[in-house]
Parts: structure tokens; C-alpha cells; sequence
């Protein structure tokens, strides 16, 4: 399968046990003095309610600043981390990179509905 975009191709997920842990997760990105957060979308807000079936997380695309990313030539690439909670990612697989079968029940909706 083709990315649909080069952030898709970099991509990876991180699961929480609760809703505080998760809040810690985002704030420690974005006080990482090697990471610049390009764009933040939080999906676990009132506006993203449960009835429209939208996956529910927050979504950081950030690029790596640090002096190792510039010397390896990729402070300029963006990658895309899911911070969302394990009950709905299906965790463990959620907490080991994948996206759990959360994301592909919230793939199959989007596809029924012909949203993308």
C-alpha cells in the first residue's frame, strides 16, 4: 500500500490508561525542546462526540529538531503520533505501534459513510 501522504508513511501510536496518563503523554511532547509540533487535533473533545463515530484522539505531527536529526537530514521530515487511551485502541497491540482494532472498526464506518 502507497501513503497517502509522507506523514502517514510515519506513523506510530501510543496507548494510556487513562485520560491523565494521556494529558502527561501530550504535555511531555510538547515540552520537548527536540520536538516542534507542526499540527495538534484534539479528537477526544466535545465537538468529536460519540455518535458520529469519529476515532477518538489526539493527533501531534511533529518533526524532530535535535542535533542527531539534523546531522541523519531529517529535521525537515513529519511524522504523525496517535496518543489515545487503551480501551479504545484494543490494546496491547495499540502499545507496541499499531492502532489496535479500534482504528480499523473507526476504518470501516469512515469507509460505509464514504468519508475520508
Amino acid at each position: 500500500m502507497i501513503p497517502r501522504s509522507p506523514v502517514r508513511a510515519a506513523r506510530q501510536a501510543l496507548a494510556y490508561g487513562t485520560l491523565a496518563d494521556l494529558a502527561d503523554g501530550v504535555a511531555a511532547v510538547l515540552g520537548d525542546p527536540d520536538v516542534v509540533v507542526v499540527r495538534a487535533k484534539n479528537r477526544l473533545g466535545d465537538e468529536f462526540g460519540a455518535l458520529g463515530g469519529t476515532f477518538r484522539a489526539v493527533l501531534l505531527n511533529l518533526r524532530l529538531v535535535s542535533a542527531e536529526a539534523r546531522t541523519r537530514g531529517l529535521a525537515g521530515h513529519v511524522c504523525e503520533v496517535l496518543l489515545l487511551l487503551a480501551c479504545a485502541a484494543g490494546a496491547p497491540q495499540a502499545a507496541v505501534g499499531g492502532f489496535g482494532d479500534g482504528h480499523e472498526r473507526y476504518t470501516r464506518w469512515r469507509d460505509l459513510v464514504g468519508e475520508r
